[in-house]
């Protein structure tokens, strides 16, 4: 079940907060992020996550991991 009241007591602790990012690992067509904005009204969410690509796995470790990074640092450098 999504908590919506125990969801906007957080948020209404954090009333300076100027955005709210929503990150996953999966690409946006993916993942948790479509059961959530269908859900979520209480804010205005910016995502985060992976690039759309043909296939779901990266083929490689290497890429994988190139990936990864790109979407954390998306997440903490707000780009």
């Amino acid at each position: 079940p999504l908590h919506l009241d125990k969801l906007q007591q957080i948020i209404d602790r954090y009333p300076n907060v100027e955005e709210y990012i929503w990150a996953q690992e999966e690409p946006k067509n993916m993942g948790a992020w479509s059961f959530m904005l269908e859900r979520l009204e209480l804010v205005k969410l910016n995502v985060r996550s992976r690039k759309y690509y043909a296939v779901p796995a990266a083929g490689s470790s290497t890429r994988f991991k190139k990936r990864h990074k790109a979407v954390i640092d998306s997440v903490f450098d707000n780009k």
